[in-house]
């Protein structure tokens, strides 16, 4: 505590007391303030006020507060962005199509996509309109993988895209993987090039599922 923020040694133990008081109003025990304050000591030197104004945004957008206490607020990122940009991005996501439940949902697993530019958010957009997705399988994908956006298109995303296309049978076999889960874009490229280089894993009923498979391909192909 003392290397990361040593100017918490100054503030008036009053004060210490009262934002401590304060986050356990919030519904956090001790033990979580305590490893909050040791994950993100710069909390210390937030006035009470501007902790309670960004805590009545992330309330009025469907959080709660222990929503609030347990996942945005240790995500430094989050409290130094201004409300104006948080408005816009919520304006973002909302354009794009994301229902106000799912926004909220989204906030709370990856608060700091908030922060991410708006060039950055397209830019994924795009990138899985060009896989073949169509805008509410983007949404979809999004509000149930929403940490994709944090990853590089350069040196994560499309690499891992070829791969898959020149294994997979077809485009449609592309989408599904993409599509499914977000352990293709997680894992680490020697994990994902040993589960996709040789042979695409098949799942407990492999034949009906490679079954399944070919008739979508012949499907988009005609």
């Amino acid at each position: 505590l003392l290397v990361k923020n040593p100017s918490a040694f100054a503030i008036a133990e009053s004060t210490l007391e009262s934002k401590f008081q304060w986050l356990e109003k919030l519904g956090l025990s001790k033990l979580e303030i305590a490893k909050l304050v040791a994950r993100m000591p710069t909390i210390l030197n937030l006035s009470e006020s501007a902790m309670e104004s960004k805590f009545r945004w992330f309330e009025g957008h469907g959080l709660s507060k222990l929503e609030i206490a347990k996942f945005v607020l240790p995500v430094p990122g989050v409290w130094g962005l201004s409300k104006e940009t948080l408005a816009s991005k919520v304006r973002w996501f909302e354009a794009l199509g994301l229902p106000k439940l799912e926004l909220t949902k989204l906030i709370v697993r990856a608060p700091t996509v908030l922060g991410l530019t708006e060039e950055r958010l397209v830019s994924k957009c795009t990138w899985l309109r060009q896989v073949g997705l169509s805008d509410s399988s983007i949404v979809t994908f999004i509000a149930n993988c929403p940490k994709f956006l944090y990853h590089s298109l350069e040196t994560n995303l499309t690499p891992r895209l070829a791969v898959l296309r020149k294994h997979a049978s077809c485009e449609a076999e592309v989408q599904e993987i993409i599509t499914r889960s977000s352990e293709w874009y997680q894992a680490s490229m020697a994990t994902f090039k040993a589960r996709y280089e040789n042979g695409f894993p098949r799942t407990k009923n492999g034949s009906i599922a490679r079954r399944q498979k070919k008739f979508r391909c012949l499907s988009q192909a005609m």
